[in-house]
C-alpha cells in the first residue's frame, strides 16, 4: 500500500487521522484534491480530501497499524481509501487499475517526469507539480497576516429625514437674472459644423452656411437670454404688450432653433427649398466621412433611418444634426414630439444603413452592447435585433423593456428578466399569463415551494379542463411528488378521456415504479365489466395489458395481465365480422402475439385467422337461394374485394362479383365495352400466406368470343 486518501476538506481532520497510524510524521506527503464549482457566474475551487504517503517508501503492512486506523476511520467521519502507486507517479485506488492493461515501464514515458498523479473515484486523474506536494509542517503554518489600515474610514453623508418647515422660495432679483442669462450667451448645442468636411462638400455651400450657422447662433444666445428673464417676471408684468411680445419673438426664435436637430416624424409642414436640400446633402456627406474615418464619434451625430414612423407632430425644416448619447436607454424609445423628416437620395440611405449595421457587428464584437443596441433600436428600427443584442450583452432588464413594450412579447420579456435575477418581477408575468409551468419552475429556483406547488395545482386544473389527463398525471407524479393524486387523474382519464389508453398506460407504469402492485391489480379487475367499457378502450386495454404481461415488475401482475389480454381479444374477435370491427380484430391478434412473440406456432395461427376475417369482411356474403340441379356448393354474391386478379385490362369495372366455396366469380366490363370474366380459386398456405389462381376470359365485340387467354398468378 503506498498511500491512503481521506476525505474531508479540514487540515485538522487529516492530521488526526494520520496520528492513529504510528507512522512518523516527518515521512507524510500530502496532495489535496480541489472540487471546481460553479454558482451562477463565479467559479470557486474547494478541497474535497486529500492524498496521504510516505516520502521515505510503503506503509506498514496493512493488516498492522495503518489497516486498524483505516478500518476505523472508515466508520468514523472521516472516510479513507488504500491506494496502490503504479510506474512512480501514479497513484491509483487499490482495487482499480489501468485499462488496457499496460506495464509500469509503458506507461512511464506516458507521465510528465516531474510530477505526481492521483485517480479520484468522482473527479479523475489530477496533476500535481513538485511545490503542490505539502508536509505535516506546511498543515500547521498559519496563513500570513495582511496588513491593513482600518483607522481610514471615513463618516458617510448623514441626511437629516425628518422635515422641520416649508419655505417659499424667494423672488429672484433682476440682475440675478441678467447674470445668469451672460453665461449661456455665445453656447449652443454640438453639432457637425465642427467636424471635418467632406471631400465631395460644395464649399460654397459651406461658406454660405457658416456664415448662417454664426448669425443663428448669437441671435439664438440673446433669444436664450431673453426667453429666461421674461420667463421668471411677474405674471402681470409679463402680460404688458412690450414684454409680452418680447417673450414671444424669444421663444420662436428657440423653437426654430430646436428644430433643425429634430428627426423623425410623419413629414415636413412645407417642402425645403433647393438651399436647405444642399445644406443637408453636406451634413449627409460629412457625417458619412465622420463614420468612416471616426466612428466613435460619428454615432453621436447619427441620422436614424426611421424618421417617418417616430414623432407625433411636424417641425420646421431643418439643416442640422446635434449631437446625442449614442447609449441604449429604453426610456427614449418612441419618445413624442414634433419631428423633422429628411428625405434623403435612396443611395444616402442604403449607404448609411449599410455603414449602421456594420457599425453594430463592430460594437458587439468589442463587448459595447449597449451602442450596438443604440444603432439597432434608434438608427435602424430593428427592435428584434436590438433586444437579441442586450441579452447577449446581459443587459437583461432592458432587453425585457423592449420586448414587453414595444415588440409586445410579455413572455420573452420574462424569460429575460428571469435570467437576469428579476424573479419578482418574471413569475408576475407568468402568473398574469396563466404560464403556471413557469411560474412553479421559477418559485422552484427561488426557493418557495408552497407557491410552486400553488402553480402545479393549476396547471393540473387546466390540463383536467382540456381534458389531457395524461400532463395531469405527470406533473402531479413527477413534480408534486403525489402518486395517489396521479392515479386517480389517471384512472379518471382512462374512463373518461379520448386518450384513455395513453392513461392506462401511464397508470400501470406509475404503479410498477412506485412498487404499488396491488392496486395495479385493482385497475385491471376494472376490466372484467366490458359492457362499461366502449370498443376502443377495450382495444386499447388488450394492448396496454399484452405489454405489461411481458415488462411489469411482479410476476402476480404479469400474469393477471395475460389473462386479461386473451380475455379481452376473445370479447373483440367476438363481435360481429363486419368492415367496422376489422380494427377491432387486428388489435386482438396483434396483442395476442404480442404474448409470445418467441412462439412460431402462436404466430403461425393468429396471422391465419386474421387472413379468413380479412376475407370474410371483403367478401360481404350475402346468401342466395341454392340451385337444386347444381352439383357446386350455393353460390354466394359479394359485394367487394380486395384481391384483384392478375392479367385483368386496365380499366375493367365490375358489375357481379360471386364465390362459392373457395372460388370467386367475377363479371365485367372493360374500357373498350368488352366483356370480361374471371375465376379466382383461393388457397391458404402453412405459413398462414393467401394464395390466388386467376383464370381470366376477356370477349370480343360481339356475341361469340374469338379469342380467350388464361394467366395464372400467385399472389401473397
Amino acid at each position: 500500500m503506498a498511500g491512503v486518501l481521506i476525505s474531508g476538506s479540514d487540515p485538522s481532520g487529516w492530521l488526526e487521522h494520520a496520528s492513529a497510524w504510528n507512522v512518523p510524521a516527518a515521512s507524510l506527503r500530502f496532495l489535496p484534491v480541489h472540487e471546481t464549482r460553479r454558482q451562477e457566474q463565479q467559479t470557486s475551487s474547494a478541497p474535497i480530501g486529500v492524498l496521504c504517503f510516505r516520502a521515505s517508501g510503503e506503509f506498514p503492512a496493512v493488516g498492522a497499524a495503518v489497516g486498524a486506523a483505516v478500518g476505523a476511520a472508515v466508520g468514523a467521519a472521516v472516510d479513507a481509501l488504500l491506494y496502490r502507486l503504479r510506474a512512480d507517479r501514479l497513484f491509483l485506488p487499490i482495487d482499480a487499475d489501468v485499462a488496457p492493461a499496460i506495464s509500469d515501464s509503458d506507461l512511464l514515458p506516458l507521465l510528465a517526469e516531474d510530477r505526481r498523479y492521483v485517480w479520484h473515484p468522482s473527479i479523475g486523474l489530477v496533476g500535481y507539480e513538485p511545490e503542490d506536494v505539502l508536509s505535516v509542517r506546511d498543515l500547521l503554518i498559519s496563513p500570513a497576516v495582511r496588513t491593513a489600515d482600518w483607522d481610514a474610514a471615513e463618516i458617510g453623508e448623514q441626511l437629516n429625514g425628518t422635515i422641520r418647515n416649508l419655505l417659499p422660495e424667494p423672488a429672484p432679483h433682476v440682475d440675478d437674472i441678467l447674470d445668469r442669462g451672460q453665461d449661456d450667451i455665445g453656447s449652443e448645442a454640438s453639432n457637425l459644423s465642427d467636424a471635418p468636411r467632406a471631400p465631395d462638400e460644395k464649399s460654397g455651400a459651406a461658406i454660405r452656411d457658416a456664415v448662417q450657422g454664426a448669425a443663428n447662433v448669437v441671435s439664438a444666445a440673446f433669444a436664450r437670454a431673453v426667453h429666461g428673464i421674461t420667463s421668471r417676471l411677474p405674471t402681470s408684468e409679463a402680460g404688458s404688450n412690450a414684454l409680452g411680445r418680447l417673450h414671444a419673438w424669444a421663444e420662436s426664435i428657440l423653437n426654430g432653433t430646436k428644430s433643425e436637430g429634430s428627426r423623425g416624424g410623419a413629414g415636413n409642414r412645407r417642402p425645403p427649398d433647393e438651399r436647405m436640400t444642399t445644406k443637408r446633402e453636406n451634413e449627409l456627406k460629412r457625417l458619412m466621412n465622420l463614420l468612416q474615418n471616426d466612428p466613435d464619434q460619428g454615432l453621436k451625430y447619427a441620422l436614424p433611418m426611421n424618421g417617418e414612423n417616430q414623432g407625433r407632430g411636424v417641425a420646421p425644416p431643418g439643416g442640422r444634426l446635434f449631437e446625442n448619447d449614442p447609449n441604449f436607454d429604453p426610456r427614449r424609445l418612441n419618445q413624442p414630439g414634433c419631428a423633422d423628416v429628411w428625405d434623403m437620395p435612396w443611395e444616402y440611405r442604403v449607404r448609411l444603413i449599410e455603414m449602421y449595421r456594420d457599425l453594430a457587428q463592430r460594437e458587439q464584437r468589442l463587448g459595447r452592447y449597449r451602442r450596438a443596441a443604440y444603432i439597432y433600436a434608434t438608427l435602424l428600427n430593428d427592435l428584434p435585433a436590438a433586444a437579441a443584442t442586450l441579452e447577449a450583452g446581459h443587459l437583461f432588464h432592458d432587453a425585457a423593456a423592449v420586448y414587453i413594450e414595444h415588440l409586445k412579447d410579455p413572455v420573452k420579456g420574462a424569460e429575460c428578466l428571469r435570467r437576469g435575477g428579476f424573479w419578482e418581477e418574471a413569475v408576475q408575468i407568468y402568473r398574469v399569463r396563466e404560464r403556471w409551468l413557469d411560474a412553479a419552475e421559477l418559485y422552484v429556483e427561488i426557493g418557495r415551494p408552497e407557491n410552486a406547488r400553488e402553480m402545479f395545482q393549476n396547471e393540473i386544473s387546466v390540463c383536467r379542463g382540456r381534458n389531457d389527463y395524461v400532463a395531469a398525471g405527470e406533473i402531479a407524479d413527477q413534480r408534486l411528488n403525489d402518486p395517489e393524486q396521479a392515479s386517480t387523474l389517471l384512472f379518471t382519464g382512462w374512463m373518461q378521456a379520448s386518450n384513455g389508453g395513453a392513461c392506462f398506460r401511464k397508470l400501470m407504469d406509475l404503479n410498477g415504479r412506485r412498487g404499488n402492485h396491488r392496486d395495479a391489480m385493482w385497475v385491471m379487475q376494472q376490466l372484467t365489466a366490458e359492457d362499461e367499457l366502449g370498443q376502443s378502450q377495450i382495444e386499447s386495454a388488450a394492448g396496454v395489458c399484452s405489454e405489461f404481461a411481458n415488462t411489469y415488475p411482479d410476476e402476480a401482475v404479469r400474469i393477471a395481465a395475460r389473462q386479461h389480454t386473451l380475455r379481452l381479444a376473445a370479447t373483440l374477435l367476438r363481435s360481429k365480422g363486419d368492415a367496422g370491427h376489422s380494427a377491432s380484430h387486428s388489435a386482438a391478434l396483434s396483442a395476442v402475439r404480442s404474448l409470445a412473440q418467441a412462439d412460431r406456432l402462436l404466430q403461425s395461427d393468429t396471422h391465419r385467422f386474421e387472413l379468413q376475417r380479412n376475407l370474410a369482411v371483403a367478401s360481404e356474403i350475402k346468401p342466395a337461394a341454392p340451385k337444386r340441379s347444381s352439383s357446386l356448393s350455393p353460390i354466394k354474391h359479394v359485394g367487394n374485394t380486395n384481391l384483384s386478379p392478375e392479367g385483368t385490362p386496365k380499366g375493367t369495372r365490375w358489375i357481379d362479383i360471386a364465390c362459392t366455396g373457395n372460388e370467386i366469380f367475377r363479371c365485367g366490363v372493360t374500357a373498350t365495352n368488352r366483356l370480361v370474366l374471371v375465376r379466382q380459386r383461393l388457397a391458404i398456405l402453412r405459413g398462414g400466406r393467401l394464395v390466388s389462381e386467376d383464370h381470366v376470359i376477356v370477349f370480343p365485340n360481339g356475341a361469340v368470343p374469338r379469342h380467350k387467354y388464361v394467366s395464372t398468378a400467385i399472389k401473397s
